[in-house]
């Protein structure tokens, strides 16, 4: 019985032993074959063991730094004199004499007195990466160079549109942001800021000015009793002098490209359901049909009132707002860009001289007038303004 016992124990003991050989052969594979340097200290920092990684990070022979300080190696901090210093784990990067900066991490590891025995130490080259990353940060700032040149050649091949003002700048820049994007465009401002032309804008620097026209409609000079049939058409017999063919609808004309919705605030309630419903389905149904008719069109609505304050009224449907205003643009008015007026003014003096076979230019007391004038009516007024432009004009109009 008793060599039963003693023979079931060797045999415990015989296959712990090639269990802990297989495990040695592991942690030797792994500690000859890693990247990262691995290095084993005494308690006093001197190189116990190293593995082959050690020889191609830091130029030197094993056999020559086996027994030595590894402080030997570099005359300066590195994970191993931190940990001696700190009594635990330290992680510092340093550069070698020859150049390569390293990460390193050192481990101190105890005995059972509490006396520091080991140091593991792990080191990675990571030269490389901070170059990859000098790289990456060149090539961001590249991209930002390019990005801004790019910006500044649209506005040049933006016709007729005079930006100068930091304000303008940015809302020109996203426009170019959200072209090619199919998300309806809210354009907030007061009367005469530009909101039309931004609209075309979008529209033209979009991929759909190949595929489709720029439709605009004026929501508030249609009268709303026949605002319906202009929007979404109307089928032949449905009201009396209707078309005896039917009529497609603005939103029909401007499949595969943009509606722009001036003066969305005037739209009646009635028809702020079937706008919100052609948001959702894009699809129209004419006026006196029962077939929905599919489209493909972006929406752009502008509007100088308070919409928010509409809806608290009643006046506009809270969903149809929310709608419209997924990518709201408010315009400030030409009182609050004023470095655009001297642009402007130039611009529409070239222009009406031109178009009028004139040459009319104006003293600098005139052109102050113009800079200091709040124009309420904005760009429209401004344009009315110097199209019958003279001194005598402008002074008695901008009292």
């Amino acid at each position: 019985m008793v060599q039963n016992i003693l023979e079931d124990e060797l045999k415990r003991l015989t296959d712990r032993i090639i269990e802990l050989e297989e495990l040695n052969k592991v942690y030797k594979g792994l500690f000859e074959n890693s990247f990262d340097v691995m290095i084993v200290t005494d308690g006093s920092g001197k190189v116990l063991f190293a593995n082959p990684a050690f020889e191609r990070l830091f130029d030197d022979k094993l056999e020559e730094v086996i027994g030595y300080p590894i402080a030997d190696m570099e005359k300066q901090t590195t994970a191993t004199s931190k940990v001696l210093e700190s009594g635990k784990m330290e992680t510092v990067i340093y550069t070698t004499y020859k150049g390569k900066q390293i990460l390193s991490t050192g481990v101190p590891v105890y005995d059972e007195n509490g006396e520091l025995s080991r140091i593991y130490i792990n080191s990675r080259d990571i030269s490389e990466l901070n170059s990859l990353r000098e790289k990456y940060q060149e090539s961001q700032v590249l991209a930002s160079k390019y990005y801004v040149e790019l910006l500044e050649l649209k506005k040049q091949n933006t016709k007729n549109f005079i930006s100068h003002s930091k304000e303008m700048n940015q809302i020109l820049e996203t426009v170019y942001q959200i072209a090619n994007v199919d998300s309806t465009v809210l354009l907030l401002g007061e009367s005469g800021v530009g909101k039309d032309r931004i609209a075309n804008i979008i529209h033209e620097e979009s991929l759909r000015s190949d595929k489709g026209s720029f439709v605009k409609i004026n929501c508030g000079a249609i009268p709303p009793e026949l605002l319906e049939s202009e929007l979404f058409g109307y089928e032949k017999g449905a009201f009396t002098g209707a078309n005896k063919d039917g009529k497609a609808g603005y939103f029909e004309f401007a499949d595969k490209g943009t509606i722009f919705l001036d003066e969305i605030g005037e739209l009646p309630k009635n028809l702020q359901v079937k706008l919100l419903r052609v948001i959702q389905d894009q699809t129209v149904t004419r006026v006196g049909g029962l077939k929905e008719k599919q489209i493909d069109v972006r929406i752009i609505a502008a509007t100088n009132r308070d919409l928010e304050m509409m809806v608290k009224q009643g006046d506009f449907r809270e969903d149809l707002f929310y709608r419209l205003n997924v990518v709201p643009i408010v315009i400030p008015p030409l009182r609050k860009r004023r470095e655009d007026i001297p642009f402007l003014i130039s611009y529409y003096l070239e222009q009406f001289n031109s178009k009028y076979s004139k040459n009319i230019n104006l003293d600098t007391e005139t052109l102050e007038k113009l800079y200091k004038y709040n124009w309420p009516g904005n760009i429209r007024e401004l344009s009315n303004v110097i199209e019958r432009c003279n001194r005598q004009v402008v002074f008695y109009t901008l009292r």
